[in-house]
């Protein structure tokens, strides 16, 4: 993996669904990665050594052994990922199923996560983010520093 990935690309999906990763963020991610649902309205982007990490916790050898909780955890998320091929020009079809569960249409935001990348319906990034209340971010880093220190 390169140097990590920071900032913002408004980017989009072509009509028939294919995106590339911005050249900004091309290098750090490598030339094979994984989609997967993320924690909030955004799907994930990550290598594919970064996959195997992140899978890691919800694989079990002996099924028998896995909790009805980790089973199902492991279901949502494995069912819903997606191994991406890139065409000889570098796009990738956007899988569906992510793409209607996040609200991912023609306009997106790709977010730099130092390791990984977000990707977000414009319209639902722009919700959420698009006004930045100093206030609500200084009360946000204040509380993470509470809980760090």
């Amino acid at each position: 993996m390169g140097k990590i990935m920071l900032g913002r690309i408004d980017h989009q999906l072509d009509e028939k669904g294919r995106m590339r990763i911005p050249a900004k963020f091309r290098d750090s991610i490598g030339s094979s990665f994984t989609m997967l649902p993320g924690k909030q309205e955004c799907v994930y982007i990550v290598s594919n050594d970064s996959a195997s990490e992140i899978l890691k916790p919800f694989l079990s050898t002996n099924p028998y052994l896995e909790s009805d909780e980790q089973n199902q955890i492991a279901n949502d998320i494995i069912s819903k990922m997606a191994e991406i091929e890139e065409d000889a020009q570098g796009r990738f079809v956007f899988p569906k199923q992510l793409a209607q569960t996040y609200k991912i249409r023609k306009d997106v935001v790709v977010i730099g996560k130092g390791t990984y990348l977000e990707v977000w319906g414009k319209e639902v990034w722009d919700a959420r983010y698009k006004v930045l209340d100093p206030d609500k971010l200084k009360t946000m880093l204040n509380n993470l520093t509470k809980r760090e220190g």
